[in-house]
């Protein structure tokens, strides 16, 4: 799904969204968030190999993100 001029990917097995952390704060790379409703409520940040990134907090502002305006994504091979 696209959000603004963010992708996010969803994880079949474990149902999270993925992102990538394009502000690369402390060294995460992705973003793992899981779907509630029409909101986005982050889980976790990870490194390049996927495993959780540790001892970082995530902003207030950025927690929980409305998917109001978000629409699905056609060309996902693009984006990986």
């Amino acid at each position: 799904m696209h959000l603004d001029d963010v992708v996010y990917v969803r994880d079949v097995e474990t149902d999270l969204w993925w992102t990538r952390d394009h502000a690369h704060h402390a060294g995460a790379v992705f973003k793992t968030y899981q779907l509630k409703g029409n909101t986005l409520t982050w889980v976790n940040d990870h490194n390049a190999d996927g495993s959780e990134y540790v001892g970082k907090n995530k902003g207030e502002d950025t927690r929980e993100l409305s998917t109001t305006g978000a629409y699905s994504c056609h060309h996902l091979d693009s984006h990986l």
